[in-house]
Parts: structure tokens; sequence; C-alpha cells
């Protein structure tokens, strides 16, 4: 999330963040890098084996959805769990969204071609 002013003064370097977000995840869910990543989940968290490496990954796939395109479902969520904050509580979730850039994106076939 950031600001409309940042987005206006900064888009590119939004976009260019959104695109390095969505190539990592595309990365992970890659069957051909799935070997490596169960590596590096197994390094970096320490874990024993790679059953539990196999676990997170699973996990991981759960929550993170392929195309993150911004959900008014997920923005009242995370509003209703942030309710104590007077100023999030009164916003409408609505009016927060820009998919601007994730719509340039898809269009382009940026997403599509990382998942092929």
């Amino acid at each position: 999330m950031v600001s409309q002013a940042y987005l206006k003064k900064e888009g590119d370097a939004v976009e260019n963040v959104l695109k390095a977000l969505i190539e990592a995840t595309a990365f992970l869910y890659k069957p051909v890098n799935r070997q490596l990543v169960l590596g590096i989940l197994t390094d970096r968290l320490k874990l024993s084996d790679t059953t539990s490496a196999e676990e997170a990954l699973r996990d991981f796939e759960k929550l993170v959805a392929k195309r993150p395109y911004p959900d008014v479902d997920g923005l009242r969520n995370i509003q209703r769990v942030m309710k104590s904050n007077p100023s999030v509580a009164r916003m409408k979730v609505e009016n927060v969204i820009d998919g601007r850039i994730y719509r340039k994106l898809e269009e382009s076939q940026f997403i599509d071609r990382l998942y092929n």
C-alpha cells in the first residue's frame, strides 16, 4: 500500500516493486524450481528435514495468490483488525484500491509470461 501522492510521484518505483514481488512469487510456484526452493527453505529456516520445508511451501501456496490483485474483502479484513485506528475505521476500502499498475501488467501479459 502506498499513498496516492507517492503513487503519483513514484509510479515507476511502485510498478517495479510489484513486478519483483510477482516474479518472486512465480519463481516459488514453478515446479522446475521446487527442489531449489525447498533447499533454500530448509537452509534459511534451519529445518532438519525437507518434510518441514514442504509443509512451509504448501502453507505459502495457500496464503499467497499467483495473481495478487487488490481485494476489497481482504482490505475489509485488514480494516477490521485495525479498527482501533479511527482513520482506518472511517475509510471506504473501495476508495483505497488503485489497480492501474496491476491491470497494466496483466494487459501486457507480464504475469502470464512468468507462469508459462
